[in-house]
């Protein structure tokens, strides 16, 4: 039951940050707005919004990779097999922690 709970968080946060993603960058306009004319340069303003842009498209298939890698790792026992292989090492359990953090 936690098992699917923590699948369902994990999942829901995920549509969550993409939905706000989506909403920041269907914002993003080239166009300076009208207070900042005087204070900001239109070509600075320009390149930012553009680096921004490509940002998300990064940020998106990072997360998405992420997404997948976390539930291939739920699903598949993979926590399981890191703990098993730090045990290997030592019996101390701070040790297997530190040696689970540095794989």
């Amino acid at each position: 039951m936690i098992f699917y709970l923590i699948i369902i968080i994990i999942i829901f946060t995920f549509f969550l940050e993409r939905t706000l993603d989506f909403l920041n960058y269907s914002n993003l306009k080239n166009e300076l707005p009208k207070e900042l004319k005087d204070i900001y340069n239109k070509e600075k303003y320009k390149k930012s919004q553009e680096y921004e842009k490509i940002n998300s498209r990064f940020g998106i298939l990072q997360s998405i990779f992420s997404l997948f890698l976390i539930l291939t790792v739920l699903f598949f026992d993979g926590f399981a097999v890191v703990d098993n292989f730090a045990r290997t090492f030592t019996n101390n359990s701070i040790l297997i922690a530190l040696n689970i953090l540095l794989l």
